[in-house]
């Protein structure tokens, strides 16, 4: 007797209700009732975003038209979808019965994400600790170590969609098929194209408002082949037969559209069972993703100007810009709202300077702009801008940790025509910035007045210190901020905040000197102390904020 474990109907996918309980749902239940659930909730945060664009491209294929390469048609269609109860609609349930064997993970011919009949030379499996992501402080943000030996079908179903979007680069398992394969191996093809990415998720109310803020009907590939994993027929070991897929340099390689991106087959994958256990698994390269030329078509990431790449290729080219570690989401708030005034670059492209913008807002972002702007997404709600990505070891050959962040918003901050409210925003980090420069050069002038070397100032320190005490402030300012804000009062008082923190810092590093300081040293022609350091710095921070800015300070007032 075959076993089944079908996607569609088995709860597999982790959430989180309005109260805070959490359940595992299946895909069909999800769709039924995404408005009862707060968000997804797996334990890592790509897991979820990996998860959210499976379910995604169900959407898209399930509403497919070439109607919606209209712009008026695909916001008609969208607004439709947003006034709907459900989004398990009669076209989703037709499209969903009509793929229903290709969801069974255990399907003997089909199985969901893999390659039936897929093996090494020697019938080789591998633990499941090559399919769990092994990161976090503490080595492990599951509870499970090194030597696990067996999982549940829906951990093993989320780990399966998570690999297939993450999984790190290095050695693969050669597997028989594959002419890639040299000596039994795998050699590296990059990581899973998710991996590239500063994930973005536009999020609304419930995961209902989720799912269709990151619904973008409107695109070029609209009613074409634009297939996601489970619809592509004959997917074997080796590479796809299609020119397309087998560009040289493999970045360049070419894609259909953002659905088949929501699921690319960067990996073939076969789960090994042992009863209603998944105990090992294959992992061998699948399709390597052209990740150089994806900004027309990815809709989930922020998007910055690569000078080398674009230099390599000939051409303009733009790499998603990722969420660094130990940098607040906020900090890059121009280049993650739309943004009239990005700066620019200069490249040569056939002989001739070009000006190019040096990065652009992820296209759920701009597009929910669009819906905001039309009237569609309410003027009193709020948006919160979610983003996570995965950083990886040397060589992208293993996992290092994941950086998630996310911001709440007043949806007019969004409208495309509200430039001047985000030109506040943008101003207000400017202050932020402004100030950690001045700190940074005070903590330079305080080494020097003690030891005459600039070099041994904890620069990163001050710094870091600095951003970590505005960082609630800064996220309550801007929620603050909409159309009935008096910008000018508004930044007037986050500058004074600004100022205050800053010259609080200031004060407990002179503090924590010895007398040297206030002797201090000659640096050329002056002399350099603790007070003539201070001095400074509230010059700085003048040139920076403003003296209007002061009046706060003398208030007693920070952040």
């Amino acid at each position: 007797m075959v076993e089944h474990y079908n996607l569609l109907d088995e709860a597999w996918i982790d959430v989180v209700d309005h109260q805070g309980a959490e359940s595992r749902v299946s895909v069909r239940t999800l769709l039924q009732e995404a408005s009862d659930y707060r968000a997804l909730a797996a334990p890592l945060g790509t897991v979820n975003f990996a998860i959210l664009r499976m379910v995604e491209a169900i959407l898209y294929r399930a509403w497919d038209s070439r109607k919606w390469r209209n712009i008026d048609h695909a916001l008609d269609h969208w607004q439709e979808k947003w006034d709907q109860g459900s989004l398990l609609d009669a076209t989703v349930v037709d499209y969903l019965d009509h793929w229903q064997d290709r969801f069974d993970i255990r399907n003997p011919e089909r199985p969901f994400f893999q390659v039936a009949g897929l093996r090494t030379e020697k019938g080789e499996w591998k633990s499941l600790d090559t399919l769990f992501p092994d990161v976090g402080d503490d080595g492990d943000l599951y509870t499970m170590r090194s030597g696990l030996t067996s999982v549940s079908a829906a951990e093993a179903a989320q780990m399966l969609v998570h690999c297939m979007a993450y999984d790190f680069s290095g050695i693969k398992s050669g597997v028989v098929g594959d002419d890639r394969v040299k000596g039994g191996k795998g050699y590296p093809i990059g990581i899973g194209w998710c991996g590239w990415l500063g994930g973005t998720m536009v999020e609304g109310r419930d995961l209902r408002e989720t799912l269709l803020l990151n619904y973008l009907p409107y695109r070029e590939e609209a009613g074409t082949e634009d297939q996601p994993l489970w619809e592509i027929d004959g997917l074997g070991p080796g590479l796809r037969d299609n020119p397309r897929y087998r560009i040289e340099p493999p970045t360049e390689n070419g894609t259909t559209g953002q659905v088949e991106l929501l699921t690319w087959p960067q990996r073939r994958l076969l789960l090994q069972w042992e009863e209603d256990s998944v105990v090992g698994v294959l992992i061998s390269n699948g399709d390597p993703v052209g990740y150089t030329v994806k900004n027309q078509v990815e809709t989930m990431t922020p998007w910055r100007f690569s000078d080398p790449q674009s230099k390599k290729a000939k051409q303009i080219r733009y790499m998603p810009q990722v969420l660094d570690a130990g940098r607040t989401m906020w900090r890059s708030l121009g280049g993650i709202l739309p943004n009239s005034d990005v700066p620019k670059a200069s490249i040569k492209v056939s002989g001739t300077k070009v000006e190019v913008e040096k990065s652009a807002p992820a296209g759920n972002v701009h597009w929910a702009g669009q819906l905001v702007g039309v009237g569609v997404i309410p003027a009193d709600q709020d948006i919160r801008i979610h983003m996570v990505s995965m950083e990886y070891g040397p060589q992208q050959s293993s996992f290092a940790g994941i950086v998630e962040d996310a911001i709440t918003i007043q949806s007019p901050l969004l409208a495309l025509d509200n430039d001047q409210l985000r030109a506040s925003a943008r101003r207000a980090v400017g202050f932020a910035d402004g100030a950690a420069e001045a700190l940074w050069k005070f903590a330079k002038n305080i080494a020097f007045a003690v030891s005459g070397n600039r070099e041994e100032a904890d620069t990163d320190k001050i710094q870091s210190e600095f951003y970590a005490r505005v960082d609630p402030g800064f996220r309550s300012w801007l929620r603050r901020l909409g159309p009935d804000t008096d910008r000018d009062a508004a930044l007037t008082d986050w500058a004074g905040k600004i100022r205050s923190t800053a010259t609080d810092l200031a004060n407990d590093l002179l503090a924590a000197q010895g007398p040297a300081v206030w002797a201090g040293r000659w640096d050329g022609s002056r002399r350099v102390t603790g007070a003539v350091a201070a001095d400074w710095l509230q010059k700085n921070l003048n040139d920076c904020l403003g003296r209007e800015s002061l009046r706060h300070t003398e208030n007693g007032e920070n952040a």
